[in-house]
């Protein structure tokens, strides 16, 4: 992404982010969810101001991509779950017929 989409978006992602934070506790979590995948998303903007983007931990190359999306797969997962109506809650009430 060029510096002329780059500002915009990051503008737009902090306005969603303080918005977010303000809401409740548990969508801070959301919020470090965002922040890592935005991360993956943007590691050759991150490349240019210094971050290093490739490790080789065993002498196998791993990116930060590949960590980000490690670290936000489970926290994703477990908001998820946590923010899910439970089955009983998601069919409405019933009537029984006898």
């Amino acid at each position: 992404m060029d510096q002329g989409g780059t500002r915009p978006l990051l503008e737009l992602l902090l306005l969603i982010v303080v918005r977010v934070v303000r809401a409740s506790p548990l969508r801070r979590l959301a919020v470090v969810t965002m922040a890592l995948i935005m991360a993956a998303h943007l590691a050759g903007e991150l490349r240019s101001i210094g971050v290093t983007d490739i490790w080789f931990p065993f002498g196998i190359g791993v990116t930060l991509a590949q960590y980000t999306y490690a670290m936000a797969t489970p926290i994703l997962a477990w908001l998820l779950v946590r923010t899910s109506p439970s089955p009983a809650m998601a069919m409405g009430p019933t009537s029984f017929r006898t």
